[in-house]
């Protein structure tokens, strides 16, 4: 994993540890993924987001990605 996904996946870690408000689940925001498909998914597992068959999982966590998806 790229340093900069390092980061991404460290910051996402953290924000999903953070408890939830009682009116609203938790969220969990991403930085600019680059196209790093294999990364998101493993950032999206390791934050309990998708299960193993990357179905969401999140139940009501706010999932928050900022730039392009697919790297302009």
């Amino acid at each position: 994993m790229s340093s900069a996904l390092g980061r991404i996946a460290a910051a996402a870690l953290i924000l999903s540890s953070l408890p939830a408000t009682a009116s609203a689940g938790r969220t969990v925001a991403i930085g600019d993924i680059h196209g790093a498909y294999g990364e998101l998914v493993e950032i999206l597992r390791t934050t309990g987001l998708v299960d193993d068959k990357l179905t969401w999982s999140g139940d009501d966590t706010t999932l928050v990605q900022t730039g392009d998806l697919t790297d302009r």
